[in-house]
Parts: structure tokens; C-alpha cells; sequence
């Protein structure tokens, strides 16, 4: 049997035989060096009315494949959940992504038209879209050039705006490894909302005192397991928005749990001492949006959106594009309550 993926590097589709799966190779196109997936699904394999094609990407409990509907003549993107890798509340969470993402119609949320069961397997079929995540582009090319960070930024604003106004969700792992971007239509999508909270429900299926997310990105409160509103998403954001334009995460180099002390404590070095060329404009955005304070961020998405409104505004026609600087990881700073030192 053939398993098919894509380099992760530059994209190319790669074919290995069963033997080769798990095995160290080497990308003929790049000369990137790495180990190969160990798909679940060969190539040819149906899920439902869907032939599979190549991996696409992989978790710790679940795998997405390009994939064609036969009967459409469709090419789509599946995203498999492995039974015997779940617990009970993993069930819950990724029923309840689809429903939110076959529900949802915004332009930044990828469309789920399709779910079903295969081999005890829950499946759900999205647009495909064809494109790397912002956190892949950051690896491969460094930091992203400051519009089309501030761009993509503003569409991932966009789509949680519409969220919360939907059903009052919360996202609670926004980061660039979430966000899908399409090069053609330089268009990003917010995915991943296994995690995700609608406020107006009951009850949350995450067990009590439970810190669910990703501690680089999540926001002092989260970290702290304090109770949470839309105002987390608004720091997770923010912190993104610092990745995609210093090229490193904020609290880069320090471990999970380190980094959720970190938080308790210090602020994440200011993006002005990282990238010191970054307009003020910018700096001065990233700062406000990933305030300590919960009270001194913008108070709902629309203040968000205006504020990366008028920040792309004042650098669209700059061209601005921040070099690598792994100078100032591994160190925080103290927080800081003005903007003069940023």
C-alpha cells in the first residue's frame, strides 16, 4: 500500500510504501531531512463516499487527509478522530466542533458540510484549503511582513466577532498554528475550535479547574484558571500578532509550565526591543491587545477590529518586513504600564 503527505517544508506530495512509514527520509525537492508520517489511511482507502488521497497534517488524537467525493467530484479536506484515542469529554468537544463549524457562514471559518462514522471513527468532511498555517509560514520565511500580519490578524478578529455574536463563543486556543492561510486569496481561517466555549450553554464540557490551551498564547487569567470571556480570545490574539511579526512566541524558550509562572509574573519582552524597526503604531497595537490588565485590553471584538483597522491604515503602503531576532528569548520583563518603552 502507498501513503501519500506533503513536506512540510515546501509542500511537495510524497508517496512512501508501508515500510517506510515512521522512517527518516529526505525531501528530494528541499533536502529537508525528517521523519515520515505513519498515516492511518493508505492512499485509495474510502472513508464513506470519500477516497482518500494524501495526509495533510497529524495530532496526537486525530488526522486530516485530502480526500475526493466520488459522487461530487469534489476535492475536500477529512478530518478523521481516532475512537480508541478519545475519552468521553474528546467525544463531547469534537461533536461540538461540528456543529459549530457546519453552522458557521464567515468567510475566516473553514465550512464543514459533511459528518459521519467510519469503523467506529468520526469523521467530518471542510473545504479544502490549500495553504500552510501562519505558524508553518513563520518557520520556513521568519517573521511575516507587517501588513499581512496586521491583515490576517484583523480576518481572524472578523471571524470570532461573528462568533460571539453567534453563540457567545470562546475560543480558548487562538495561535498561528490554529490559523490556515490561503496564498492565492491571502485569506486566513480560524480552525481548531475542539477547546471552544459557548457561554450561553449550561455547562462546559472541560472538567472544573481544568487549564485547557496553549501557554505560550493564552492569557494571564487562563492561565491562572480564573473564569473566562471573549476578552482571553482578545489576548491570544494579540500574543499571535507578536509571533507572526518577531518570529518567536511570547515567554519564547520557556517550557509549558514555566511559562504559566511566567505569566503570573512578568510581562512578555515588549515586540519594540525584539523588533526595534516596527512602526509605533504597531508597537503600541501588540501592547494594548495583550494588556495584563484585562480591563485596559479592548473591551469587545469591534474595538479590536478598529484598532488593527486603523494600525494597517497608518503601514499599508510600507512594505515593512521584520528580520529574525533570537536575541531576547529566554528573558521577561517586569510588566510595564506605559507605552515609552516599548
Amino acid at each position: 500500500m502507498d501513503y501519500k503527505f506533503y513536506c512540510h517544508v515546501c509542500g511537495l506530495k510524497l508517496s512512501i510504501n508501508e515500510h517506510l512509514r515512521g522512517a527518516e527520509i529526505t525531501c528530494p525537492k528541499c533536502k529537508c531531512d525528517f521523519h515520515a508520517p505513519a498515516p492511518d489511511y493508505a492512499t485509495g482507502t474510502y472513508i464513506g463516499d470519500f477516497k482518500i488521497d494524501a495526509l495533510i497534517g497529524s495530532g496526537s488524537t486525530a488526522e486530516v487527509y485530502s480526500a475526493k467525493h466520488e459522487l461530487m467530484n469534489r476535492i475536500s479536506a477529512i478530518k478523521i478522530i481516532r475512537h480508541d484515542k478519545l475519552d468521553h469529554e474528546e467525544h463531547q468537544r469534537f461533536r461540538r466542533e461540528i456543529e459549530l463549524l457546519s453552522s458557521y457562514r464567515h468567510p475566516n471559518f473553514i465550512h464543514v458540510f459533511y459528518a459521519g462514522k467510519f469503523n467506529n471513527d468520526y469523521y467530518l468532511a471542510m473545504d479544502m484549503i490549500t495553504g500552510k498555517t501562519c505558524k508553518n509560514l513563520i518557520q520556513v520565511g521568519g517573521p511575516l511582513e507587517v501588513s499581512e500580519s496586521l491583515t490576517y490578524c484583523l480576518q481572524i478578529a472578523s471571524a470570532m466577532q461573528y462568533a460571539w455574536a453567534e453563540n457567545l463563543l470562546i475560543h480558548r486556543d487562538i495561535k498561528p498554528s490554529n490559523i490556515l492561510i490561503d496564498p492565492t486569496a491571502k485569506q486566513a481561517f480560524l480552525t481548531d475550535l475542539g477547546i471552544a466555549k459557548c457561554l450561553e450553554e449550561p455547562s462546559d464540557i472541560t472538567q472544573k479547574d481544568m487549564i485547557l490551551g496553549s501557554p505560550h498564547f493564552m492569557s494571564p487569567e487562563q492561565a491562572a484558571g480564573k473564569e473566562l470571556d471573549h476578552r482571553c480570545d482578545i489576548y491570544a490574539l494579540g500574543a499571535t500578532l507578536y509571533h507572526c511579526l518577531s518570529g518567536v512566541p511570547p515567554y519564547d524558550d520557556y517550557k509549558a509550565m514555566e511559562v504559566l509562572v511566567k505569566k503570573l509574573e512578568a510581562d512578555a519582552i515588549p515586540i519594540g526591543q525584539i523588533q526595534p524597526g516596527l512602526p509605533s503604531s504597531v508597537r503600541k497595537a501588540v501592547h494594548k491587545i495583550m494588556a495584563y490588565d484585562i480591563d485596559e485590553r479592548p473591551q469587545t471584538w469591534s474595538e479590536v477590529i478598529k484598532l488593527l483597522q486603523t494600525t494597517l491604515s497608518s503601514v499599508e503602503n510600507m512594505n515593512i518586513r521584520p528580520s529574525f531576532n533570537k536575541k531576547f528569548t529566554k528573558t521577561a520583563t517586569m510588566r510595564i504600564d506605559t507605552f515609552s518603552s516599548l
